[in-house]
């Protein structure tokens, strides 16, 4: 029963039919059917979005996160968090958004906790939630491989001191993998820390020395 109205939402849907289209998806998800239930959701939540119905298309990711499905949950609060967060004027928009975005960060999801973890960070950072932004950006470095682990903390450091001037969390983050045995990065979380204490607390010196950086050319087997 699920399965069939979730493929008629779909049909309807590709043919405009958005009422009868919006009937079928919700037949689907009253159905508690554990994954078209989810499925339909989703559907009828981005079919919503589309059509500038943004308080239905919240209740339907809500619905979709709320289904603890390990795969589409995670993915329904991303989306939620992605379209709340595009309403900037809106604080209750925004704090929901923080919500859904923590909720597909703390997944662990390995398609969505990194890009949601990053996104948390900076929505946090940019109120001020210091403490907050140092844990988004903890989870999100943690969702990807393990191996990409200490660059990605060593260029979250970066940001947390750019974007914010948390020179704390950033020397906290550099020294985490200085003192671990990736020799490769440690090195490169040291060249960091020395522009951070190079800058002695100065955003605008410290904002200087990267640019200088980037501004620098590629090695010749890197330039193209």
């Amino acid at each position: 029963m699920a399965r069939a109205a979730f493929n008629r939402g779909t049909r309807l849907a590709s043919q405009y039919r958005l009422v009868q289209a919006r009937k079928a998806y919700q037949a689907a998800i009253d159905s508690g059917d554990a994954e078209y239930g989810p499925r339909a959701a989703i559907a009828l939540a981005e079919m919503l979005e589309r059509a500038g119905e943004l308080g239905g298309a919240r209740v339907a990711y809500q619905a979709a996160i709320d289904s603890g499905h390990p795969d589409l949950a995670p993915g329904a609060a991303d989306a939620l968090g992605m379209m709340l967060a595009a309403n900037r004027d809106d604080p209750r928009a925004l704090d929901a958004a923080v919500a859904a975005f923590r909720h597909a960060a703390e997944s662990g999801h390995p398609s969505y906790a990194r890009g949601s973890g990053w996104t948390l960070g900076m929505l946090l950072g940019l109120r001020g939630d210091l403490a907050g932004a140092r844990a988004a950006f903890r989870l999100s470095a943690q969702a990807g491989p393990a191996a990409a682990v200490p660059a990605t903390m060593i260029r979250y450091a970066s940001t947390l001191a750019c974007e914010f001037g948390d020179f704390d969390g950033a020397t906290a983050f550099l020294h985490e993998i200085i003192g671990s045995d990736d020799l490769a990065h440690a090195r490169q979380a040291k060249a960091e820390l020395d522009m951070l204490e190079a800058a002695d607390g100065d955003l605008d010196a410290y904002r200087r020395s990267v640019d200088a950086i980037w501004a620098q050319p590629a090695p010749p087997e890197q330039a193209q």
